[in-house]
């Protein structure tokens, strides 16, 4: 797979430390979700997830978290609803 869940997370970093000013948490991840969108369609769900399930495999569980943030927002952004169990 082209993008993924190291090199998705590395492609974010970079993405973001690219940002003129500074972004706030909330934006910060309203951005990923909005790169993740731009870069993968609607493949972005799945990315955002994949990222997610390694992160709490890791033990990252801030990381697993903030994806699973993404992830909702990737819904929102689109238009799709997820189920009940991701929030």
């Amino acid at each position: 797979m082209r993008h993924g869940g190291e090199q998705l997370g590395r492609q974010m970093a970079q993405i973001l430390a690219g940002a003129q000013m500074p972004l706030s948490q909330a934006r910060h991840l309203w951005a990923c979700a909005n790169t993740l969108i731009e870069e993968h369609g609607d493949a972005a769900w799945l990315f955002a997830s994949m990222r997610a399930d390694a992160l709490l495999a890791e033990g990252d569980l801030e990381g697993h978290r903030n994806f699973m943030i993404i992830l909702d927002r990737v819904a929102t952004l689109q238009g799709t609803h997820l189920p009940s169990i991701i929030h």
